[in-house]
């Protein structure tokens, strides 16, 4: 192990008119469970609808982020790869 690895993930979200969707709550979820993976959910998306968190791992390991927001989960779902 050399250290810790950082990934920034940045999410926006939108209505079904594709309007900013303000406010929202979002929760990062790691799949496979029970990696050796922290998870710095994201606050409320802005006005924009953005919202920013990080995944850290200090493992070498790959994972699928899964978005969960306002009792949904987003179709795209990101893959890291951490090489520390």
């Amino acid at each position: 192990m050399q250290g810790q690895i950082r990934y920034r993930v940045t999410i926006r979200l939108v209505d079904i008119y594709g309007l900013p969707a303000a406010g929202v709550q979002a929760e990062f979820v790691i799949l496979p469970a029970g990696q050796p993976v922290t998870v710095e959910n994201p606050p409320p998306t802005d006005s924009e609808g953005y919202a920013t968190g990080y995944v850290s791992s200090d493992q070498e390991i790959c994972v699928t982020v899964e978005v969960h927001a306002a009792g949904v989960v987003l179709l795209e779902k990101p893959y890291i790869c951490f090489h520390p």
